[in-house]
């Protein structure tokens, strides 16, 4: 998962987020955790996506900001209009 990543590279790999992601919300900010419950969708096409913007832009963010980490620039081949 690219937030583990993000999370990983911001504490230097000290803190985990578990099984299955069991401890996510304690590593992320409000906002952040925020933006993960926004992933999740209805049963109907535009809820479904709306969590998949949410998603896109949530795991882009996380892989910039890995990708600085490491010195990569994240491609822009994909253009977001949402």
């Amino acid at each position: 998962m690219m937030l583990e990543w993000d999370i990983g590279t911001r504490t230097g790999f000290e803190r985990t987020v578990g099984r299955a992601g069991k401890h996510l919300q304690q590593n992320l900010d409000a906002a952040t955790w925020s933006e993960v419950e926004q992933t999740y969708s209805g049963p109907d096409y535009e809820s479904t996506h709306r969590s998949l913007l949410a998603f896109y832009r949530l795991f882009r963010r996380a892989a910039e900001s890995v990708g600085r980490h490491y010195g990569y620039a994240v491609p822009r081949c994909i253009r977001h209009h949402g």
